[in-house]
């Protein structure tokens, strides 16, 4: 009788029970309010639908008989993955540490927010003449219409006491990040579309069948247009260095596709960045999990790759930071497929790109091993010196 074949390999996180909760409330989960006049005759309990959506998970879903019963000798503890994109990212930002300490030690809680920041930049001038306001003083407004001034039981009292006259800040992702002391891996483009919705005037542009290719917006805005593209990557690109500086064993991966969210689509699981090639947002995900501690991989799991070596013989993405490395900081790139670039004349797909880049490439003359950005700055270059045509 011949052995069985072995079960299929498989992710850490495969057959995990799931619970969704879809955001209805537009008070970013921080509402108790009952509808009157001041509400517009509507209600906003997105804090309200929180604490019971945790409720019915302990009670009903069995989260409560599952941290009674692991954490015990030669038991493992219940995992309890929060995560969500956009709004639901900034729900997971504002509650994950306080649920973590509700539940306490016999429970092991880790975040996971796609989407989560917005950035303190003003809408271009042409917006804010057409009466666009700022994501600030959005902000500032939601923290008076939703009452939450001095609310240290709603708002971090960490972030309370560093912002006392900019309270704002502690419901704004770009400052209220760093308060987060849960684990957790974000996720975010360089060209988050939202952002760019906010802040151009007519928000982002619609592609085309005429003109799909970044390169194309790229050579036909104007410097300022360019000048915010640069900013807004650049600000997403500096806060993920500054806070994986101080959390390291955190993950970062910011793709730099034109879109907002990602983690709820076939995108999590094929898309990896160009410095990297391998690393999906998924294993990404597993590979910050298994670094505290939350999951283990088995004979029957796919385990991610620990390291990367590229061309010029640097590790790659042992400190769990992944990123699109994209000539000029702020230009679409990456493996996402809204895109296409020229090449002598001849168009490639973004995935055939990254495949060309991806090979071990020697000079001819030397045998001397040439690294994948320098390569890539050089092809960009071309294009910017000819116009965006490759000719």
């Amino acid at each position: 009788q011949p052995p069985a074949p072995p079960p299929p390999r498989r992710s850490p996180l495969y057959g995990v029970n799931q619970m969704f909760v879809g955001f209805c409330s537009s008070d970013a989960w921080l509402g108790e309010l009952p509808a009157s006049q001041d509400t517009f005759g509507m209600h906003f309990q997105g804090l309200s639908i929180w604490k019971s959506a945790v409720q019915e998970l302990l009670s009903t879903h069995g989260l409560q008989a599952a941290m009674a019963s692991g954490g015990g000798a030669g038991k493992k503890k219940p995992l309890l993955l929060l995560g969500g994109y956009s709004a639901g990212a900034r729900a997971t930002m504002f509650h994950v540490d306080r649920l973590r300490q509700q539940l306490g030690p016999r429970v092991n809680v880790y975040a996971m927010m796609d989407s989560a920041v917005w950035l303190d930049i003003p809408p271009e001038p042409e917006a804010v003449a057409k009466g666009k306001t700022s994501l600030k003083e959005d902000t500032i407004r939601a923290l008076d219409f939703f009452r939450l001034q001095d609310r240290d039981d709603i708002l971090d009292p960490r972030c309370l006491e560093d912002h006392r006259e900019e309270q704002w800040k502690c419901l704004f992702g770009q400052y209220r990040l760093g308060y987060v002391q849960t684990p957790y891996s974000f996720f975010s483009s360089q060209r988050d579309a939202f952002m760019e919705t906010m802040l151009f005037d007519g928000g982002i542009r619609p592609h085309t069948s005429d003109s799909d290719s970044d390169s194309d917006y790229w050579v036909a805005d104007n410097f300022f247009k360019r000048d915010l593209h640069t900013q807004i990557a650049e600000a997403y690109l500096a806060l993920a260095y500054e806070l994986k500086g101080r959390y390291p064993e955190n993950v970062f991966f910011l793709n730099a596709c034109l879109e907002h969210t990602a983690s709820f689509d076939q995108t999590f699981l094929n898309w990896v960045t160009n410095k990297d090639f391998h690393t999906t947002m998924l294993s990404a995900l597993e590979k910050g999990l298994e670094r505290v501690g939350y999951i283990e991989y088995d004979k029957n799991s796919v385990r991610p790759c620990s390291e990367r070596i590229v061309k010029d013989g640097n590790i790659l993405h042992l400190d769990l930071l992944f990123q699109d490395t994209c000539y000029p900081v702020g230009k679409a790139c990456g493996s996402c497929d809204y895109y296409s670039h020229e090449e002598q004349g001849n168009v490639l797909s973004s995935h055939e790109l990254l495949d060309e880049f991806v090979m071990i490439s020697y000079n001819r003359n030397n045998n001397t091993r040439l690294s994948d950005y320098r390569r890539w700055k050089e092809y960009q270059t071309k294009m910017d010196d000819d116009g965006g045509n490759g000719q």
